[in-house]
């Protein structure tokens, strides 16, 4: 499903309820949050995103969401799948210190949507735990253990066709974090919505920890994860030569979080945002060509498809940091 045809559509008055009903309750948990101290930064674990393909696409996949990452990206974009597809990935950034894993399942249901769900684990191995009684002079801070940190985060997706031209979906994600030291528990939900306009434009939005996520710690301390709004189009056209597809997609994220401009794009008051540009060209439904940026970052991806089998390749560079390099893979069955 590539988008639909508006002529044809056919909206039931409770339909335009219910969405208006998603877009005062989400205006009003943007609103009220910040009643609550919010931890800057504190879902940058879940921000990575999921898959070599959106990464080569400098993370712009809001409005596309055509595969089994849909969940994460845009959870209303699962009914796009069509039967079952299970996918895998990893990722290694940073010299390889830091490791992203992580699998999907989506499975459409026909009239009745799609399920869906998505595990992720983001690992550090071997951070060095320090004292500073050590007894050499010459080097009074010792190392005395080593440990592994580790944030993992699952989800389960229900998405489903309302009309012809929209579709939502929503995601339940369960957290849990260990720090080597200490550990913490944490639950959160995600609302999203996707509207095929014509000549093969999409609109997406996902309200992402709509509820504010909180997550608790076995110190009694409290992390306050605030709403994020990811908001983005994309147009798509078959081209005659050479034959094959052009994707192009723009997201923009919103967050409240206060975080100022120097972890920001642009700011206003408590908000702040970040773009994400990417184009994909696939010829023959068989190799696949992207570029993307992400946040300014330059993103590379190439992809391979054969029959129900799918392989993609990113690679996205930070000045200080580093490149990174994310593989993922998937099979529709």
């Amino acid at each position: 499903m590539n988008y639909r045809d508006s002529e044809k559509a056919d909206i039931r008055p409770w339909t335009l309820d219910f969405r208006l009903w998603i877009l005062v309750y989400s205006l009003w948990s943007i609103v009220y949050s910040p009643v609550f101290a919010e931890t800057k930064f504190a879902g940058e674990f879940m921000s990575l995103g999921l898959g070599a393909r959106p990464l080569g696409m400098g993370g712009a996949f809001v409005a596309v969401s055509d595969d089994a990452t849909a969940p994460y990206w845009n959870p209303a974009g699962g009914v796009q799948g069509e039967g079952r597809e299970l996918f895998g990935m990893h990722s290694e950034s940073f010299g390889s210190i830091v490791k992203l894993d992580g699998i999907a399942y989506l499975q459409s249901a026909g009239s009745r949507g799609a399920l869906g769900l998505y595990f992720t684990r983001l690992g550090v191995e071997g951070i060095a735990l320090t004292d500073s009684t050590g007894k050499d002079p010459n080097f009074p801070i010792e190392i005395t253990k080593r440990v592994n940190a580790e944030d993992l985060l699952f989800a389960l997706t229900y998405a489903q066709m309302q009309g012809k031209i929209f579709s939502w979906g929503g995601n339940v994600k369960f957290v849990r974090r260990d720090t080597g030291t200490n550990t913490a528990l944490g639950t959160g939900v995600d609302l999203g919505g996707l509207f095929w306009l014509k000549e093969g434009i999409t609109i997406g939005v996902n309200l992402q920890d709509l509820t504010t996520t909180i997550i608790t710690w076995d110190t009694g301390q409290k992390d306050y994860i605030l709403p994020t709004v990811k908001t983005g189009i994309a147009l798509k056209r078959e081209i005659e030569f050479p034959k094959g597809d052009l994707l192009f997609a723009m997201d923009v994220d919103i967050k409240f979080e206060n975080r100022g401009g120097e972890a920001s794009q642009f700011t206003f008051g408590r908000g702040s945002g970040d773009l994400h540009l990417g184009a994909e060209y696939l010829f023959r439904k068989a190799l696949a060509l992207r570029v993307g940026s992400d946040m300014g970052r330059f993103t590379l991806g190439v992809g391979i498809l054969y029959k129900t089998l799918k392989f993609d390749y990113a690679f996205f560079n930070h000045e200080d940091l580093g490149g990174s390099s994310r593989i993922s893979g998937s099979i529709n069955f």
